[in-house]
């Protein structure tokens, strides 16, 4: 006599995530927590707010009213923000224009510093990624090109190129010796070099912060992170 098939309870499929769910688009949760394909696709955190089912209670309990606390000021992410809009060129009046040429010149001042052979910063191959698309920013994937920003906020403490010093003097190279031996023309690019600095560390912190570096873990939002620490 045959056994009869027990048949198994499907479980119930999650529910979409918030993306997709405001975009009306069907959406594929994934298990233990990772994103669904859309937000993988467009590199966002996937995130789902739950919502409450059955009927609602007659008589729900309302909490106290809490004292009213000082406001607070703060940058809370909005649904575009967390999209992947990385801006190449800032637009302040003190950021340069990222050119190849330029970004070329400060991955060179990079290679003098020693975060370049930090593990973490090694770990990314980010200076092979850069040379293979010739120094151009827009060919890099989100997270490198965040990187790549973070590196040239870094990389342009140090630089002594006509765009962060202005006119002037300035060395040649790091090896000017007859530059570095004058301290009268040392003491000054600090502050001559401090306006385009902050530019560009904004604009690497803004690239950050839209790309969503921080709850997602990987070789290059780790390095970045580290440089940004380093900055600040």
């Amino acid at each position: 006599m045959p056994t009869p098939r027990i048949r198994e309870k499907r479980r119930p499929k999650p529910p979409a995530c918030d993306f997709c769910k405001s975009r009306r688009v069907l959406c594929h949760p994934q298990p233990y927590g990772a994103p669904c394909p859309r937000c993988a696709e467009k590199n966002l955190v996937c995130t789902t707010t739950p919502v409450p089912r059955g009927r609602p209670r007659k008589n729900p309990i309302t909490e106290p009213e809490s004292p009213p606390q000082q406001e607070l000021v703060s940058y809370a992410p909005s649904s575009s923000s967390m999209t992947v809009s990385i801006p190449v060129n800032a637009s302040t009046a003190e950021c340069p224009e990222l050119t190849p040429q330029l970004v070329s010149h400060f991955f060179q001042c990079f290679d003098q510093l020693a975060q370049v052979l930090n593990p973490l910063t090694r770990a990314t191959s980010i200076n092979t990624k850069i040379r293979a698309v010739s120094f151009q920013l827009c060919f890099l994937p989100p997270q490198c090109r965040v990187l790549a920003l973070c590196i040239i906020a870094f990389s342009s403490l140090v630089s002594y190129h006509e765009v962060m010093l202005g006119d002037g003097p300035r060395p040649e190279s790091f090896y000017d010796q007859a530059f570095f031996a004058s301290k009268s023309n040392v003491r000054g690019c600090g502050a001559r070099r401090s306006a385009v600095h902050r530019a560009l560390h904004t604009m690497a912190l803004k690239a950050a912060w839209d790309c969503g570096i921080m709850p997602e873990v990987s070789n290059e939002n780790a390095a970045s992170c580290f440089l940004l620490d380093l900055i600040a």
